[in-house]
């Protein structure tokens, strides 16, 4: 009979792996190709699907499959007992094979060549993630190019002047500063292509991790509940849209390391042990104050003192700190305060500059009308394959995926009708209250600048409220009596939340999505609260990590390398030409994104986004300040020529974007010397500026200004 059983069992399985390979291809061919509107989706799927990938996945899936089904208990020991050195591999892997998840594949579409692809292995570059492949990995790339000394805290590349880059989008720069920016280590060590592997891999494996461990402590050791919460926050929209930048990983990964260290710390009589976790600590310290956003830091510093604050009492009794211990803790943070005060007193320019700019400056934000996007989340489901009709920018619209309000459900089940007063519990929801009055009403001026949240907007806040939620729900999840829960409310409260969501973007649903989603999370609400039954755990659990699979692993690509920058003719073009006449140069009438392009080979450019702004230089073209509130501000500059009579305009395109219109003669007081371009400027050749053509290929001219 048993016999019976497994081979029914066993077909079933090959049977469900079949189908998710071809889901799996699907969703692959969709991502990489555009559907003709004429020809029916069966037909094209059929047609375009790759065979060796189904074939390839069909064979892991039925593998995986198997092998969980005849030896789950031991398969999954085997890689618990051993997750670090996994980790430890496959990010040693990912690396030698320049793995990356950048959207610098867009570039090949920026500028004719003769280059073939991307280098996107899986999935596509994404140009709505432009803050990363049109500024932060370019900025990266070029302080490889830049001179005289590579990784320079001050570049002298970007903007075409002395920079900053090292406190503004964080670039890898060779300084102690370096210590609390581990991620980008790679760059000084292994040079730009698989320092941009260990970048993306590396802050991937630990966001993983730290979620994975974090989730250990606050769930009492349930290995099911932690997976799931390692993936609820590893591929969650949120991250994943904003993955590259803006410092939202780090903060997850230093501040969670900081618990578990904390927690190790107070657990612990060993000295060395505690001297160890002391440094981790430090370092992770000045990492989080060092990802410079504000908007999440000061919400998210709000969650990790509220798990500080847990640890603490729940370790007090038993953690025993002697002289030592509080000479080593005061000789730690003087080194961090040190380093830190170093940090600052080089950068205290750039801090002021930022701080006064237009844009993003100082902020005094009041919060309030955001009540209804706590269930905004099942939107979310489609983001990777469709990012229309939205009604906003899909990064702005991606949140985290945190089943809202079941957490909630949960908790005051476990509170009121379990009666278990869990400190843990009663420190999320007082925090979640906090947030929840500052996203549905605001506050007044005077509480939101002493909370601090006042440099937070409440559509930034939302994302660590997001964050907030699935740690709510994983620790009421442990605790939880699931018999509490009927299946009819299950389904009740997950097809109101499919509803309020259908509401909220409108021209995003129409009938294939809206049936997806009622699916999706009915099988989700019931997945969550069946994990806990011996029977069929593993599936469920398996379930709830596939949809999120397909809700955030493939919002970046899977990319090898970096060959669509350096061998790109034109690029190849601009760094001789740099070598062999070093100069100032400037982008004109290109616009977005090609004024980053010269930075990546060497080239310094005046109207490479200047992330603060060369208040010196624009005052050169505007000496009384009439345009100040134009260019005092983070700018992506369109530079377009016009004739030496005029005089420099600028003019504001959107809230990071200005136009300048820079009349030629004025290309001397700027020290210009080399012109990219994407027009023959033979016309605006006169008596005293010549231009001299150096190259044309691809649609672009490189020039040589000469002044008489």
């Amino acid at each position: 009979m048993k016999k019976r059983k497994d081979i029914i069992v066993i077909s079933v399985l090959i049977f469900l792996s079949i189908i998710l390979s071809f889901i799996t291809c699907t969703y692959i061919t969709l991502l990489e190709n555009v559907k003709p509107e004429n020809q029916r989706f069966i037909t094209y799927i059929f047609n375009n699907i790759n065979i060796t990938k189904f074939t390839i996945l069909s064979l892991i899936y039925i593998t995986i499959f198997l092998i969980i089904y005849v030896k789950r208990k031991i398969v999954f020991d085997y890689i618990y007992k051993y997750r670090f050195l996994i980790a430890s591999l496959v990010f040693l892997l990912c690396v030698l094979f320049e793995i990356n998840g950048s959207s610098i594949g867009m570039w090949r579409y920026c500028i004719g060549s003769d280059l073939t692809g991307t280098g996107d292995v899986v999935g596509t570059a994404r140009v709505i993630r432009g803050d990363e492949w049109v500024v932060f990995t370019p900025f990266a790339v070029s302080q490889n190019e830049n001179k005289p000394d590579k990784y320079s805290y001050f570049s002298n590349t970007i903007r075409g002047d002395k920079t900053d880059v090292y406190i503004v989008y964080g670039q890898p720069v060779k300084d102690i500063s370096i210590i609390f920016r581990p991620f980008q280590v790679g760059y000084l060590l292994l040079g730009t292509s698989r320092g941009l592997s260990f970048y993306w891999c590396g802050r991937f494996i630990a966001l993983f991790l730290v979620a994975f461990e974090l989730s250990m402590l606050i769930t009492k050791n349930r290995k099911d509940i932690s997976l799931i919460t390692a993936f609820l926050i590893t591929l969650a929209p949120a991250i994943q849209w904003w993955f590259s930048v803006n410092g939202l990983v780090e903060m997850i990964v230093f501040g969670g390391l900081s618990i578990l260290l904390l927690q190790k710390y107070m657990v612990t009589e060993n000295f060395w042990k505690r001297l160890l976790y002391l440094c981790i600590i430090s370092i992770c310290g000045g990492g989080y104050i060092l990802t410079f956003y504000p908007a999440w830091e000061v919400p998210m510093a709000y969650v990790f003192l509220g798990l500080a604050i847990w640890v603490i009492i729940e370790n007090r009794k038993g953690c025993k700190i002697k002289i030592k211990d509080i000479i080593s803790i005061l000789v730690f943070s003087l080194i961090t305060l040190g380093l830190l005060a170093n940090i600052y007193i080089k950068s205290k320019d750039t801090i002021n500059l930022v701080m006064n700019t237009a844009y993003p400056g100082a902020r005094c934000e009041i919060g309030g009308k955001m009540g209804l996007k706590y269930f905004s989340y099942p939107a979310n489901l489609f983001f990777t394959l469709d990012q229309d009709d939205l009604g906003t920018n899909v990064c702005e619209a991606a949140v985290f995926f945190d089943l809202f309000p079941l957490g909630f459900i949960l908790a005051v089940i476990v509170l009121f009708k379990q009666k278990q007063k869990d400190k843990l519990l009663i420190i999320f929801l007082i925090l979640s209250g906090l947030f929840a009055i500052w996203e549905v009403f605001g506050l007044p001026t005077i509480l939101a600048k002493l909370t601090l949240l006042y440099v937070s907007p409440a559509r930034r806040t939302f994302i660590i409220v997001g964050f907030l939620n699935v740690l709510v729900l994983a620790r009421a999840m442990a605790l939880v009596d699931k018999s509490k829960l009927e299946m009819f409310e299950k389904i009740i409260i997950a097809i109101l939340v499919s509803v309020i969501s259908i509401k909220l973007f409108p021209d995003y649903f129409e009938y294939k999505k809206i049936i997806i989603t009622f699916i999706a999370m009915v099988s989700l609400y019931i997945s969550i609260l069946k994990i806990c039954e011996e029977k069929l755990k593993e599936i469920f659990v398996g379930f709830i990590c596939i949809v999120m699979m397909f809700t955030g692993f493939l919002v970046n690509p899977i990319r090898r390398g970096i060959d669509v920058i350096t061998e790109q003719p034109v690029g190849k073009e601009i760094k001789s030409i740099q070598e062999q006449e070093p100069g100032l140069w400037i982008v004109e009438g290109m616009g977005y994104p090609m004024f980053n392009f010269p930075i990546m080979y060497g080239a310094p450019t005046i109207n490479s986004t200047n992330v603060y702004p060369d208040l010196e230089r624009w005052k050169i073209l505007d000496p009384e300040g009439k345009y100040e509130e134009i260019y005092n501000r983070y700018a992506h500059i369109v530079v377009e020529f016009t004739n030496e009579e005029e005089e420099a305009r600028f003019e504001l395109l959107v809230t990071d974007s200005f136009k300048l219109y820079l009349p030629i003669n004025k290309l001397k007081d700027l020290n210009v010397k080399h012109i990219l371009t994407s027009k023959d400027l033979n016309e605006y050749s006169s008596d005293t500026v010549i231009f001299n053509k150096k190259y044309s290929n691809y649609g672009v001219w490189i020039y040589d200004v000469e002044f008489k």
